[in-house]
């Protein structure tokens, strides 16, 4: 098997474990578009940095059939990080203290989301991860293209 061959099928799995990772978040975040709304108190509204991103922080506390929980999951498809002023702009949006209208899993109550659905930015994100994997997979092809007739040394 040539090397070309086995970098393909490499970039393939990582898609593939990608896609098998996000995929129970993906269908969650669809339904979660579905689920009923309640009213949840906000606990705590703060936000957290990583490296140069900043991650909103709101964790509220709302009940179902008698039953209390705490959360803090703001939208389904992982971390939403973004820039320092818009978390701020978001912990403000949910002042400790205040009412905020939740999305809750009707099956798992446990289960709760403030921003249903799945939201553009991590669409683009597994759009420019699919195409880097396949720019990887397909960099002798491209090298090929740009300098014609180079392969497999170029000098």
């Amino acid at each position: 098997m040539d090397s070309g061959l086995q970098l393909k099928l490499l970039m393939l799995g990582l898609w593939l474990i990608m896609v098998y990772r996000s995929y129970g978040n993906i269908v969650r975040s669809l339904s979660s578009k579905e689920w009923p709304s309640t009213t949840a108190k906000v606990v705590l509204s703060s936000f957290d940095r990583t490296q140069s991103l900043y991650e909103p922080k709101i964790i509220y506390r709302y009940s179902i059939n008698g039953m209390q929980y705490d959360n803090d999951t703001y939208t389904h498809l992982g971390a939403f990080s973004t820039t320092k002023k818009t978390a701020i702009k978001i912990s403000k949006n949910h002042p400790e203290g205040s009412n905020i209208t939740i999305h809750v899993n009707p099956r798992a109550p446990q289960q709760s989301v403030i921003v249903p659905g799945i939201h553009w930015v991590q669409v683009a994100s597994f759009v420019a991860l699919t195409l880097m994997l396949l720019g990887i997979a397909y960099i002798g092809e491209i090298l090929n293209f740009i300098y014609p007739g180079c392969q497999p040394k170029c000098t």
